[in-house]
């Protein structure tokens, strides 16, 4: 942060990535993922993970997500000039390795041809499938990568990057190339079980805070299959599950207003606690006991006669 320009609450269009992740405000801010340790982990798990408050903090290896920015700088950000794609098909070389490295010394996201291919192609299918839903046109009039910063009670600072945002400010979308199924019905469920509707809460409560004037704008994922046909989809949630998450961010900025407060990031509790077994598990016994019809593990008949039941004596003929 040494010599770093940092910015007051307001919304801005110019943020590099790079500032962003690091810190872009003059004192620990929280954003949705670190937000989520808070609720899912513990604060301690909040405090490492933050590059202000950790002095430890290492930003770690972050080539697995090079494709997910590979498709934002060319499908979103229209700046495939940000990657430099380099012909060699691994790292193991000299050369290729050296090349790397003066691309990420140059500010550059390396890219191997093959990888190239890959991001451009799932752009391009972006591009083609976009259009024909009806959240297409806002999606394509609109400005990507937009920082929000916006203070809560107490003197909590916060921070969200929008993917993409419409100019009129009635849409925001949330664009996903994390692999895997792009069906609706598939995404959905990693929707809840990946938190993202957690994060959605988070970034549509900053925009409330930015845009105080304004309606609550309709927020959709844009998830994109990574392998071919290169699936596309738009996602949305129900007024439920935003209610329920909405809750759920305000629980955690009072955590985090608390430990910023007190200085303290309590881990896991110091203390035993006794799992209970759940009903399915409950069921499931009752069931394969009854499949038996024994009392006892030691009745010999039933277990053979649970065994004759799951496939029946192969014959053996005699050589």
């Amino acid at each position: 942060m040494t010599g770093q320009t940092t910015f007051p609450p307001g919304v801005y269009f110019d943020v590099a990535a790079d500032v962003y992740n690091d810190e872009p405000c003059a004192k620990p801010s929280l954003r949705a993922g670190v937000a989520k340790l808070l609720l899912t982990q513990s604060p301690l798990h909040a405090w490492t993970a933050h590059p202000r408050l950790n002095p430890d903090f290492e930003t770690g290896n972050e080539r697995k997500f090079d494709l997910g920015k590979a498709v934002h700088a060319i499908g979103l950000e229209d700046k495939p000039e940000r990657i430099a794609i380099l012909d060699f098909a691994d790292y193991r070389t000299k050369a290729a390795r050296e090349a790397r490295d003066e691309a990420l010394a140059a500010g550059l996201m390396p890219l191997k041809t093959a990888e190239y291919e890959q991001a451009l192609a799932i752009a391009m299918s972006m591009r083609r499938e976009l259009p024909l839903f009806k959240e297409g046109a806002a999606f394509a009039d609109g400005v990507s990568e937009v920082t929000l910063i916006w203070e809560e009670p107490g003197g909590v600072l916060c921070r969200a990057r929008i993917d993409r945002m419409s100019n009129d400010r009635r849409h925001l979308f949330d664009v996903k190339t994390d692999g895997q199924s792009a069906h609706p019905d598939a995404f959905g469920r990693k929707i809840i079980n990946m938190g993202y509707d957690f994060s959605a809460a988070f970034y549509l409560r900053g925009f409330r805070k930015c845009f105080p004037d304004l309606p609550k704008p309709e927020w959709s994922w844009l998830a994109v299959e990574v392998d071919p046909p290169y699936g596309v989809s738009i996602t949305g949630l129900d007024e439920a599950g935003y209610a329920i998450s909405e809750h759920e961010v305000e629980i955690a900025i009072a955590i985090w207003r608390e430990c910023m407060n007190t200085g303290k990031w309590p881990g896991y509790p110091h203390k035993k606690k006794i799992i209970e077994t759940p009903p399915w598990a409950l069921t499931g016994h009752e069931k394969l006991k009854a499949s038996i019809g024994f009392s006892t593990p030691n009745d010999s008949q039933a277990i053979r006669d649970r065994i004759f039941a799951w496939q029946a004596p192969v014959e053996r003929i005699p050589s």
